[in-house]
């Protein structure tokens, strides 16, 4: 979320919880340098209409020769200041740009996976590409700026306000004006956005479906005439007139604010000058003054406003750090990935409940053990459970009441590298990266597992799992064999073919525990016979457990544990005694086969 204007308005505590020790050392100086350039620009601003209002008094140049000196001596000053001021903002810049990325990068690697999903990777992606380039530039251009702006606002001002407190009122009311205008410009953009925002996401989300749906609106012949997407985009434009006139109406309070300022100041000025309060030479060389604070002013304003920019990705950044991470253990022996866990491959669950949020439950005491060696199938209606069971195995969230064991020992009171090093999941749709074929295999290599004694396979033992897998197949069919890059998330291989990679890095891991997700759900027959092959292969060196939706992978399963849509565990057996003791099994293994026997007739 944005931190909040009025709370932060120059930015000094989110910049300071952004940059590192050596960093925050460095901003301080920044905005001591800057708060000294704007006392010298104040006071050489300031010190004008004195030293000629002197000249006049006086006569001659002698009578104001110390003033003019003073004027000179503060000039050179604030060009001396203003290049250290420059340096240190730059030299802040630098840190976040060398530390920002390091920090959320090491924050990453120690949250939650389920931590992770589709607008949080968003923002991580635009964070790392644009969000810490701004905040950067802001620091370098933006935040000391303002500061020196808003210090030589306030100087000028004292000054004044000594030589002729009238004048120094005014000027103090006109930049009272325009801090009450900024204070209404901001609410008016922020009613705006808030009118807008949910509409403007909303046509983003139908633009998605309209692209993604198209095979289907084109069957039905709603290609040209999506009434979701047409709703949308006239809600988007009703609000979007609604925010451009509150924008323009802040705009106009805005240039109101710098225009009727100077206004005042010519009146009051005039008004002095009237009553023989103000030599007119003065006079002029206050107006001179005046049109310089009213830039300052608009200088002010437009620092101010573009200081909104940086917020967003400040309180992305600060979101990201300050997310709480998953306890680990404290004590933990160095060799302790070295150390077999007491009960390798043994998967527990005992009265386990958890859901996402506080109010909505998905698992409430679940209990049942997985001994090694086995293979163990979850079945269930949509919604019970089951791949939540799975998540929680690899400790995507921790459970809200009882335990989960993986190899004898709660996952709590393991270290992430500890964990990950006895378990290997393939998903449902497997995810590859835009590398050749065989370094997508050998993703599954020890060498890429977390752990200080990871030991890289081998050539032969990525084959070896190539083959098992099926995968030579698919190196023959591709023009470079396996050194052929696959494209982004796995594009150039069909569904099928991904899963077979993916079942070739299981393999090649040779974890205790293997999680397979619906691994065979979406598979041609070819495809997934030589899936449940590998599966076969799996099940001599580790305890297999599968969410399952293939016939014959039910009936081979060691254990069948059936979840309630209340995830509750209705029942636990094999495939003949569940078909007679347990009514929500028994009715889904009547679909499957109801559902195996479909054919097409004329």
């Amino acid at each position: 979320m944005p931190r909040n204007i009025f709370s932060d308005p120059l930015l000094t505590k989110a910049f300071s919880s952004v940059l590192s020790p050596d960093g925050n050392k460095l901003h301080a100086k920044a905005i001591s340098w800057s708060i000294a350039a704007g006392i010298l620009e104040g006071l050489s601003l300031g010190l004008i209409v004195p030293t000629i209002s002197g000249l006049i008094d006086f006569g001659g140049l002698d009578s104001i020769s110390w003033w003019l000196g003073a004027m000179a001596v503060l000039a050179l000053a604030a060009i001396w200041v203003f290049f250290q001021q420059q340096r240190t903002a730059y030299m802040c810049a630098i840190d976040i740009l060398n530390n920002l990325h390091q920090r959320i990068g090491d924050k990453l690697a120690r949250l939650p996976i389920g931590w992770f999903g589709p607008r949080r990777t968003g923002t991580v992606s635009q964070l790392s590409t644009e969000g810490i380039m701004s905040i950067g530039g802001a620091i370098a251009h933006g935040e000391c700026e303002l500061i020196r702006t808003i210090t030589a606002l306030a100087t000028t001002n004292l000054v004044i306000l000594v030589w002729r407190p009238q004048l120094g009122l005014a000027l103090f009311a006109g930049a009272l004006l325009v801090a009450l205008c900024l204070y209404l410009d901001r609410m008016l953009r922020d009613r705006g956005h808030q009118l807008n925002v949910s509409d403007r996401d909303e046509v983003s989300r139908r633009i998605v479906e309209f692209a993604s749906c198209q095979p289907a609106l084109r069957a039905a012949g709603r290609s040209q005439d999506y009434e979701p997407l047409a709703d949308a985009l006239a809600a988007d434009k009703k609000s979007s007139l609604a925010k451009f006139l509150l924008s323009t109406a802040a705009l106009i309070i805005s240039n109101f604010a710098s225009q009727i300022t100077v206004v005042v100041l010519f009146v009051t000025a005039t008004a002095l000058w009237a009553g023989g309060h103000l030599h007119p030479v003065a006079l002029i060389a206050f107006l001179g003054v005046a049109l310089r604070f009213k830039v300052l002013l608009e200088q002010f304003v437009a620092q101010f406003t573009a200081a909104d920019l940086v917020r967003g990705p400040i309180g992305e950044v600060e979101e990201i750090l300050e997310t709480t991470e998953l306890p680990e253990p404290d004590s933990v022996p160095k060799d302790s990935t070295k150390q077999a866990m007491p009960a390798p491959g043994m998967v527990e669950f005992h009265e386990v409940g958890f859901g996402y949020d506080s109010d909505t439950s998905v698992l409430n005491g679940v209990s049942f053990q997985a001994s090694p060696g086995t293979l163990t199938a979850i079945v269930g209606p949509s919604g019970s459970g089951k791949t939540t069971l799975f998540r929680l195995m690899c400790r995507f969230w921790d459970i809200n009441s009882g335990a989960v064991r993986m190899g004898g020992v709660d996952v709590r009171e393991q270290t992430s590298a500890q964990l990950m090093r006895q378990i290997t999941m393939v998903f449902q749709d497997p995810y590859l990266y835009d590398d050749t074929l065989l370094a997508n295999i050998k993703m599954g290599s020890a060498s890429m597992s977390p752990g200080p004694d990871a030991v890289s396979a081998g050539d032969a033992d990525v084959f070896a799992a190539a083959e098992m897998a099926g995968v030579r197949d698919i190196a023959q069919r591709l023009p470079g064999g396996w050194d052929c890059p696959v494209g982004s998330g796995g594009r150039k291989l069909s569904g099928g073919e991904r899963q077979r990679v993916s079942i070739a890095r299981a393999l090649l891991k040779n974890a205790p525990i293997v999680l397979l997700d619906e691994a065979t759900s979406a598979l041609d027959p070819e495809n997934e016979a030589r899936i449940q092959d590998c599966i076969a292969t799996l099940r001599r060196s580790s305890t297999v457990m599968i969410i399952a939706h293939n016939l014959n992978t039910i009936v081979a399963a060691d254990q069948i544990v059936v979840l309630n849509s209340d995830g509750t565990v209705e029942s636990i057996g094999k495939h003949d005694a569940l078909l007679e003791s347990s009514p929500i099994y028994a009715g889904f293994w009547q679909s499957r086969r109801s559902a195996a026997g479909w054919s097409l007739s004329r």
